[in-house]
């Protein structure tokens, strides 16, 4: 049985608990020792927060993020408006789009789209299937499907969390990542989906010992595979909302798109940054506290940087239905 989330307001929330997210956010395979030292207390103490916070609801699971696109595979954002098809054609059109194998991502939204999803492909002909087989089942009720071809994405850490200044990374360049192999997958797969897990229990499962494990992820690291250990927060568990911006630029030389990207990657409540080539030049994801916060921000980008933003559509994530990134990925590789 699912268990009920409970609802908690984000300022309300012990300070150690906020510092701690924040933490496993910054990075979250450091040992409970590293995080103790950092918060000022005890190992006991964060594994008993930690624990506290995950059967709270408000830690969903401990991942990790890497930038797909520049991994050889193709990455695509679909954005879906439907007809006023009734919900259980919706209900349909979900469950099919979550049961793809290539689809990693599947949120229902607010806005001009009724649903986005993520798919990764090896090839434009792999997604090309899919989305025949979609507008074969349901193109009697998808009024539009646009597409936006991703060529970079940045995830930044959730300062908001503790108001402190953002730490920026330098970034990587776009260089291709070396190629998998089968057990690459697999490790990138389980940390997914646990990025605590222990270097024994990884080797159990990818068959190799816990020394070749902690080897191959010091590799995936080097090479820019995870770029980060992170968490999955429940954000509606603290009554925070999930905005997407879909910008189109105009009059936009390489600086102006430098300068906004890093004030971007300066602000506290944006969590992403993704660049493509289709019906968005951009896309701005934010956590933030409600609706007034959000316009505060647009407000604030319109000021700054009125003159490159020729247009943008505003999206609210209202559901999650499935966000599985690396489980494509390995299926990938293992074919």
């Amino acid at each position: 049985m699912k268990k009920k989330m409970q609802l908690f307001q984000l300022e309300s929330m012990d300070g150690l608990d906020r510092t701690i997210l924040y933490e496993l956010d910054r990075n979250s395979r450091q040992p409970f020792a590293a995080i103790a030292r950092r918060v000022g207390a005890s190992k006991e103490t964060v594994a008993r927060r930690i624990d506290g916070l995950t059967r709270r609801g408000l830690i969903g699971r401990f991942s990790i993020f890497s930038d797909v696109s520049q991994m050889g595979f193709s990455y695509f954002k679909m954005y879906i408006r439907l007809n006023f098809a009734g919900a259980e054609k919706e209900k349909q059109i979900v469950d099919f789009l979550c049961k793809q194998a290539l689809v990693s991502w599947v949120v229902a939204c607010d806005g001009k789209y009724d649903l986005v999803v993520n798919v990764v492909a090896n090839s434009v002909g792999k997604f090309e299937v899919l989305t025949a087989s979609l507008r074969e089942r349901f193109g009697s009720v998808i009024q539009t499907m646009d597409v936006t071809t991703v060529t970079r994405i940045l995830r930044f850490d959730r300062a908001y969390l503790t108001g402190a200044e953002r730490s920026i990374r330098p970034q990587r360049q776009q260089n291709r990542i070396p190629a998998l192999d089968s057990r690459d997958a697999a490790c990138l797969a389980l940390l997914s989906l646990d990025s605590r897990a222990s270097l024994g229990d990884l080797g159990r499962r990818v068959k190799i010992s816990p020394e070749a494990v902690r080897k191959r992820i010091r590799s995936l690291v080097e090479n820019g595979a995870i770029e980060k250990f992170s968490v999955e927060l429940n954000y509606p568990s603290f009554n925070y909302q999930y905005f997407k911006m879909m910008l189109k630029f105009q009059n936009l030389t390489e600086e102006k798109k430098k300068r906004f990207r890093a004030y971007c990657a300066h602000h506290p409540n944006v969590l992403y940054w993704v660049e493509g080539i289709g019906v968005s030049d951009v896309d701005v994801d934010l956590e933030v506290r409600d609706p007034k916060q959000f316009h505060e921000i647009i407000l604030d980008m319109k000021k700054k940087f009125g003159g490159i933003i020729k247009d943008y559509e505003i999206l609210i994530v209202t559901q999650e239905f499935k966000y599985d990134l690396f489980s494509p990925l390995k299926k990938l590789v293992e074919t």
